[in-house]
């Protein structure tokens, strides 16, 4: 017996540990990449002379120096793989840092750190361990320094540059820089989406009733005698509406129509004799009996067997956009006419997609669909954080050469017919090498302060380089 229990101990401890073994859920490789920000020193150029070069910073035509505004970093891992990256830098204090990269835990070592201005030119560098300008660096500073990448954790490293100058390349080690340079490009883009809107009407005049009133002025007339709903007749055309009378209480339902913003839109008079032009003569609707802007009307002092019901109705001819519930709620501001359009830039050049595209102001998952608003980034007012800024669409170009075809597709953020909101395709700009932007009609597109804006519907006030419609 005792062999026989320990027997089936054994077994059941063995499903037991199979059971949560098989539960565990298998971690994939996006699971475990880590923060990775770097910390830049600028090196004072000022303090840097040589006997063969001069370090200058290079500056704008107003002399003003060049502000870095992102990274190109290559990072190599254990296994001697390439890794790119173009991160956004930013001050903090004095500091430039650049937005976290995402790495696998392990040892890396840098292979070429450059900062480029917002046009992507090269303004500072960090130099190889065997160039002339390496003994201006610290040690462990120059290229190919490494860093480390651990476990649960940010980690910082900290990089040196200096201003770099195109004449001074070889000083930088490198020997490269003539014939690959490549320059990070952006174009940026900020638009406004009509979510309501100053809306448009058909105005009629509309009578209640089945009976044609006769000859001019044409008109419809409600008959008691023959009682129950009968319908509303807005320019001579058979509209949803109805009226009805019962009990000496007329009631009107206008359907789609409404009534006029004008005084006295319901006006009712009662005749003893079918009014239908021949003998009764037409009286005019200023001087019915009844004028009210009611819906529901007492007839008791006014009892007849025959009514003309005169209308002033209006019915809205654009369709209506309802972005309650979307994510337009927690734009900057939250929900008026005139908002922040929630959009994605998608890059390719020559049919491929550049890296980090699509470029969007909220964040997307891996089938570029929106997050839910839990996975949303937040400024501190609960409002989507990046819906008062440009989206800036970077795309690399490789200097010397020709005939790079780049393709910007705009996509906007809209409902459809049964109010589920996705991105829709509105427009597709193309520009070739560092060229300008070109819209679809094969002109340069006008940009204004270096952005683009664009309107999506019939808000607007003031002229936007791109006017779209739904």
């Amino acid at each position: 017996m005792t062999d026989k229990r320990f027997a089936i101990k054994f077994l059941t401890f063995f499903l037991v540990s199979l059971f949560f073994s098989g539960c565990e859920k298998e971690k994939s490789p996006e699971d475990t990449l880590q923060d990775v920000v770097f910390g830049i020193s600028h090196i004072d150029p000022l303090e840097l002379k040589s006997d063969e070069f001069d370090i200058e910073c290079p500056v704008d035509e107003h002399g003003n120096m060049l502000i870095p505004a992102t990274a190109d970093i290559t990072v190599s891992n254990a296994e001697g793989e390439e890794m790119n990256f173009n991160p956004d830098v930013f001050y903090l204090n004095g500091q430039l840092y650049t937005k976290a990269i995402k790495l696998q835990p392990g040892r890396y070592s840098v292979t070429k750190f450059l900062l480029r201005d917002i046009e992507g030119t090269i303004v500072m560098a960090t130099p190889t361990s065997d160039s002339h300008y390496a003994v201006y660096l610290n040690e462990g500073k120059t290229i190919e320094y490494t860093f480390d990448v651990g476990e649960f954790t940010k980690t910082e490293v900290g990089a040196e540059v200096l201003c770099f100058e195109p004449a001074n390349y070889m000083a930088f080690g490198f020997f490269w820089f003539n014939i690959h340079q490549t320059v990070i490009k952006n174009f940026c883009f900020f638009g406004d989406i009509c979510a309501m809107y100053n809306p448009e009407y058909q105005y009629e005049t509309a009578y209640g009733g089945n009976t044609e009133g006769g000859n001019s002025p044409w008109w419809f007339f409600y008959d008691t005698t023959t009682g129950g709903s009968q319908i509303i007749y807005a320019g001579q055309q058979p509209t949803d509406g109805t009226v009805t009378i019962n009990d000496n209480t007329l009631t009107i339902d206008l359907g789609s129509w409404s009534l006029q913003d004008v005084a006295d839109p319901v006006k009712v008079q009662g005749f003893s004799n079918a009014p239908n032009g021949t003998p009764n003569p037409w009286t005019p609707p200023g001087q019915f009996e009844i004028k009210t802007d009611e819906l529901v009307v007492d007839l008791s002092g006014h009892v007849y067997p025959y009514y003309i019901i005169h209308l002033d109705v209006r019915k809205e001819t654009q369709t209506d956009h309802n972005f309650t519930g979307s994510l337009y709620e927690y734009v900057v501001n939250g929900l008026q006419m005139d908002i922040p359009a929630i959009f994605r830039i998608d890059v390719y050049k020559d049919g491929v997609e550049v890296p980090y595209s699509p470029f969007s102001n909220i964040e997307l998952d891996a089938e570029r669909n929106p997050r839910p608003i839990e996975e949303q980034t937040l400024n501190d007012d609960g409002f989507l954080a990046g819906t008062n800024n440009p989206v800036c669409a970077k795309y690399p170009v490789k200097l010397g050469e020709t005939g790079q075809q780049f393709t910007f597709k705009l996509y906007i953020l809209v409902p459809d017919d049964e109010g589920n909101f996705s991105f829709e395709l509105f427009y597709t700009f193309t520009s070739t090498d560092k060229g300008p932007l070109i819209n679809e009609e094969n002109n340069e597109q006008i940009i204004t302060d270096g952005v683009l804006d664009f309107v999506l519907g019939n808000c607007h006030y003031l002229p936007p380089d791109l006017l779209l419609e739904w």
